[in-house]
């Protein structure tokens, strides 16, 4: 038997900038607003297309970080 679940962040203020529900980002969020992770490697934009690896080490971090982006994330 295979089941499926959907999953979206119940902050509307993450769905709103983050991509198809915002789990990731509300997990990442979650974590850090509890100390159980210092930081999380997201990316950034570095130029039309094209992103770099990112150390996001506050909430701030990881909500400009949040969204999909058509392009790579090559450093």
């Amino acid at each position: 038997m295979i089941a499926t679940t959907v999953a979206r962040a119940s902050d509307p203020a993450v769905r709103r900038s983050a991509t198809d529900g915002g789990v990731v980002t509300a997990l990442l969020l979650h974590l850090f607003e509890r100390g159980r992770i210092d930081g999380a490697i997201v990316t950034q934009p570095s130029a039309p297309y094209r992103r770099r690896p990112f150390l996001a080490t506050s909430t701030e971090d990881i909500k400009d970080a949040a969204g999909f982006f058509f392009d790579t994330a090559h450093g």
